[in-house]
């Protein structure tokens, strides 16, 4: 547009008419162009694209579990290795030399029964990172047996000094490893149109299910039953009436005549011809079936009346219903 434009603003467009070449021969490359664009940012934006943000999530997984170098503290327990405690009292951070050291093997998981106790030790990193040498000098090694037994209650300890033990640690997640790209397939960036075709399908589902089974549910609710939202205002209703007392009747019947009219505007889209029956026979219902059909209004539900010419299906919205007092009554609803 901008092209076309700017050629329309510099007088090229008067002049390519000029010489025999129509506005519809001139736009036709550029109309192509724009349709191979299309496609093009579609297929980009359906399939490169998500195929990106399920490398870039897997990687940036990956980034997070991997653990930077080890830089144990002086004068503290260190548990940045796992199974292992260590403790130094003081280290040269020019060699990276430790002295006083202490280390806990916890990976037998029965307490502080493995101590080693060191003048100096100096820790290397293997290059792949998968394992970390420690090299002790000047100490001793002492063994706890801690398994007692009913009939053997004692202890036993053994200690061996060394001038120098080298302690092999394997490490976890020290070394950066790329994983399955599949574990991020089911974010909504990582899918293709299809898929998220499919997922918002199964989730209108769910959700549909889902509310069926909870508005059921609150309507089966004692609370939300008429009669005991009628109690909870009952004393205020007394007193706006002046009445002594209010008792609640489920059935209706013996004191108001319910009328039941079609709506003949929207059943006849549907019946067209068989009005006149619908007709006939809305008028000879009697009060049990005009009750039932009210109780399914309220519930939203459909009512099919079985008539000689085939059944009809009463949505609500189909018919409508009144009430009439009986003679002796005066019935408000």
């Amino acid at each position: 547009m901008m092209v076309i434009g700017q050629m329309g603003e510099n007088k090229e467009l008067m002049a390519i008419k000029a010489a025999g070449i129509s506005l519809g021969r001139l736009i036709a490359p550029l109309i192509v162009l724009a349709a191979l664009i299309s496609v093009g940012a579609f297929f980009v934006t359906n399939n490169l694209v998500p195929k990106a943000y399920n490398e870039i999530f897997t990687l940036r997984d990956d980034i997070t579990r991997t653990k930077g170098s080890i830089k144990i503290p002086s004068g503290t327990f260190y548990e940045g290795i796992e199974g292992y405690v260590l403790r130094v009292e003081n280290q040269n951070d020019e060699t990276g030399m430790m002295y006083n050291v202490q280390v806990y093997d916890h990976t037998s998981r029965k307490g502080n029964t493995s101590i080693i106790i060191a003048d100096s030790a100096v820790i290397k990193i293997s290059k792949a990172k998968d394992y970390l040498t420690f090299t002790l000098f000047s100490g001793s090694n002492y063994n706890e047996t801690n398994q007692l037994t009913y009939r053997d209650t004692s202890l036993a300890l053994s200690r061996v000094d060394f001038a120098r033990e080298d302690l092999l640690i394997p490490l976890k997640n020290y070394a950066f490893e790329k994983s399955d790209t599949t574990r991020f397939a089911d974010q909504a960036k990582s899918m293709r149109f299809d898929q998220l075709k499919t997922q918002h399908d199964s989730l209108d589902r769910h959700n549909a299910e889902a509310f069926d089974t909870h508005y059921k549910r609150m309507r089966g609710d004692a609370a939300f039953e008429f009669r005991a939202q009628l109690d909870t205002v009952k004393d205020i209703i007394l007193g706006e009436v002046n009445v002594k007392e209010m008792e609640f009747i489920a059935d209706a019947s013996g004191f108001m005549t319910l009328r039941i009219k079609p709506n003949f505007k929207v059943l006849g889209k549907t019946y067209g011809a068989r009005m006149k029956e619908i007709a006939a026979a809305f008028g000879a219902l009697e009060q049990p079936v005009i009750a039932a059909i009210q109780k399914a209004e309220s519930a939203g539900e459909t009512y099919t009346l079985n008539l000689p010419g085939g059944d009809v299906i009463l949505n609500p919205g189909d018919y409508a219903i009144s009430s009439e007092d009986v003679e002796g009554w005066q019935v408000a609803s």
